[in-house]
């Protein structure tokens, strides 16, 4: 499988110089402080790992200006939260505290699935949502299975799709087994671990890290899949945010079959180049994705998935009544590298969809008019499930709000409440 793994400035329209500084000016805090459970201290190690990745590409950063600001830590969270004391894996975290005196804290998730978040808060800084750190301490945290948590699966890179175009549903076949095969024999080496990487839990984490930190509540903002990740916490503990943002919202539903139909329509109502379209990441200056990852929450959390034999008769279909796109590839996180196959081929367990509820409170949802990688759609469906109020850009740039020309009412949103107009 010939998938190059990139840093995700692919994905949404900041600038590249956006891109480089979020990543490089992530440096050391000189002194360690502690707020609630959490001991913050530096973030030299962190800043080492940033460089040397940037390295490799040659693509150096010449900003300098709040290095020594960013502060490091972590929190130990259970493998399964069914055995809470049993394993144990390190949420590591990352904090901006606010220039000016301290009025809350807004914890963020810039998507993926599989994307460290530990930059998010210096790459908010060089974005035009950069004065929401006046007043607000902005915290990065990488979920499970990314950062220091991230885990590869080298059998599943290794396979190869066919050369043939247009692919038959033999060769097809073969590569789903395939798949399905090497995506196995890497489960089965902590069949535990990957169980868990869920939304769902990914969740029940973020709250530890809202205890850690010694807060009733927190604010939330999440691009991408980020926003599923508010969308269940959210449901799960409703009394623990004061307010939440998510831009670029993903499908809640988690059907396969039912995404895949709605990425296929979108892209033929807005073509746009291939060269131009994410994945279903967002917000640039991340280190590499984690596959791996990307393909547990997914597989974990959407049905209709697993079946070749189903996937290929929805691919066929889509093909008659879409010439054109039906064709091509989805624009989807497990979309494999022709239609027809998912990367969630084979994988075992029970998938169980992000459970999302109507909530009272304050919830601020961004749609973008023209986008394909997470069409509007998907925003209207999770504003009739969820609630709150919508928004929607006229663009196609995907989790692209803290560039727009609605970055500062982003900002007042978290700030003062008040919805973006």
């Amino acid at each position: 499988m010939k998938r190059a793994i990139l840093p995700t400035a692919i994905a949404v329209t900041v600038t590249a110089a956006m891109t480089l500084t979020a990543c490089s000016a992530v440096s050391a805090s000189s002194a360690s402080s502690r707020a609630g459970g959490v001991e913050w201290g530096s973030c030299a190690t962190f800043l080492k790992e940033v460089t040397e990745a940037y390295e490799l590409p040659e693509q150096p950063s010449t900003l300098v200006e709040d290095r020594e600001r960013l502060e490091c830590a972590s929190i130990e969270v259970p493998v399964d939260y069914g055995k809470p004391d049993g394993r144990k894996l390190g949420i590591q975290l990352t904090r901006l505290p606010a220039t000016d005196t301290e009025a809350g804290v807004v914890v963020t998730n810039p998507g993926g699935p599989g994307l460290e978040g530990r930059t998010m808060p210096i790459a908010l800084l060089y974005s035009r949502m950069a004065s929401l750190n006046k007043t607000r301490t902005i915290v990065g945290m990488d979920v499970r299975g990314t950062g220091k948590e991230a885990r590869s699966c080298d059998a599943v890179d290794k396979v190869e799709a066919p050369a043939e175009k247009p692919v038959t549903e033999s060769s097809a076949s073969i590569y789903a087994g395939e798949l399905a095969k090497a995506t196995a024999s890497c489960v089965e080496t902590d069949p535990e671990f990957f169980a868990n990487l869920t939304t769902a839990n990914a969740a029940r984490d973020l709250d530890r890290v809202r205890e850690a930190l010694g807060l009733q509540k927190i604010s939330y903002y999440g691009a991408s899949w980020g926003t599923e990740l508010g969308i269940a916490y959210r449901s799960a503990f409703p009394e623990r945010v004061d307010r939440m943002l998510l831009d670029s919202v993903v499908d809640i539903r988690g059907n396969m079959r039912l995404a895949f139909d709605d990425l296929v329509a979108t892209a033929a109502e807005f073509p746009m180049p291939p060269e131009s379209a994410g994945d279903g990441q967002a917000i640039p200056g991340y280190l590499t994705l984690s596959r791996f990852t990307r393909t547990a929450y997914t597989c974990n959390g959407t049905t209709d998935a697993t079946d070749f034999t189903q996937q290929w008769a929805d691919f066929q279909r889509r093909a008659a009544e879409y010439p054109t796109t039906g064709t091509m590839r989805p624009r989807h996180p497990v979309s494999a590298d022709i239609p027809g196959v998912t990367m969630c081929m084979g994988w075992q367990g029970t998938a169980k969809p992000v459970e999302a509820k109507r909530i009272d409170g304050s919830l601020q949802l961004v749609a973008h008019r023209t986008e394909t990688t997470t069409p509007a759609a998907w925003a209207r469906h999770a504003q009739e499930t969820v609630g709150g109020r919508l928004f929607t850009l006229d663009d196609g740039n995907h989790g692209s709000l803290n560039s727009s020309d609605k970055a500062a009412a982003a900002v007042d949103y978290l700030t003062t409440g008040k919805y973006i107009e």
